[in-house]
């Protein structure tokens, strides 16, 4: 990679989100260049990444495997309803580097998102987008009365620095022990442990289009196709630079309701790294 300022951003994901991982990356790509990933991941073969990085090299770009070498410290934190692969975002603190963008397998990038990364952290520990189901309903536990603003974990500005020097990985493990039955896993977790700690970005930088499936009491005198019709407009207002398909209803599913900005998804699912590389050569210097 040239020298030149890099984002970089973690992921985290098991073999199963192997193609949207690729989409996500190619959306990224398509809009930058100097791009370092990291994928906290524990069941990729070699060879995925080497493949990988033949088209990322051409762009300026990169992967690096942050393999698990051993689970035994998500052994004692599973939940049911919550996967092994949702906790690898705790092993962040261990990547070796002092800002990173953690982005959710589940998203896209439509724009150019520079200008949010190297925002100045102000001694704040992350920056995030406030979730947009659960900060307008009632969220919280007899512990912590107080659990709002509550933002969405799925995009994460890391101020990697502190979070490795307050140790946030081992606080991660331990409150997660203390308190196993949250609703919301990791995200819940994170959220008690960054208290006050955090900086509220805009939705652009995380629009979750699974709002609109939540019984929010906003709209609860609108119809299905009133509701439809709001958030359409509401997406297209926004312009969001980073999508997030939060919901059970993904792009890539046989949905048996409409998938707000599905659309986005696909156009980068599609594209091949050449159409990636002949944008680049059209668009950067």
């Amino acid at each position: 990679m040239i020298n030149k300022q890099v984002i970089n951003i973690a992921l985290a994901a098991d073999r199963n989100y192997a193609e949207q991982v690729i989409t996500l990356i190619k959306s990224v790509c398509y809009h930058h260049k100097n791009v370092r990933f990291y994928l906290i991941q524990q069941d990729y073969p070699d060879e995925w990444f080497d493949a990988l990085n033949k088209h990322l090299v051409k762009l300026d770009a990169e992967i690096i495997p942050a393999t698990i070498l051993d689970s035994f410290e998500f052994d004692s934190i599973l939940q049911k309803h919550i996967t092994q692969a949702s906790f690898y975002r705790y092993l962040i603190p261990k990547i070796p580097e002092e800002r990173i963008l953690y982005l959710d397998s589940d998203i896209v990038v439509d724009g150019n998102i520079e200008e949010m990364y190297f925002s100045d952290f102000n001694e704040k520990y992350a920056f995030a987008v406030e979730d947009m189901y659960i900060s307008h309903t009632k969220h919280c536990y007899m512990e912590f009365p107080e659990m709002k603003p509550y933002f969405n974990s799925g995009v994460l500005l890391i101020n990697n620095k502190l979070w490795q020097e307050y140790d946030l990985f081992e606080h991660l493990i331990q409150t997660t022990k203390a308190y196993p039955k949250v609703i919301y896993g990791d995200q819940d977790i994170l959220n008690i442990l960054l208290k006050n700690k955090w900086e509220i970005l805009s939705n652009v930088y995380n629009y979750q289009t699974g709002v609109m499936y939540g019984s929010l009491p906003v709209n609860k005198n609108l119809s299905n196709e009133e509701i439809l019709e709001k958030y359409q407009k509401q997406a297209k207002e926004v312009q969001p630079k980073i999508i997030h398909y939060t919901s059970k209803y993904k792009p890539w599913l046989n949905n048996e309701y409409f998938v707000l900005l599905r659309e986005k998804y696909w156009f980068y699912y599609q594209l091949s790294w050449e159409e990636i590389k002949k944008h680049h050569q059209e668009f950067f210097v």
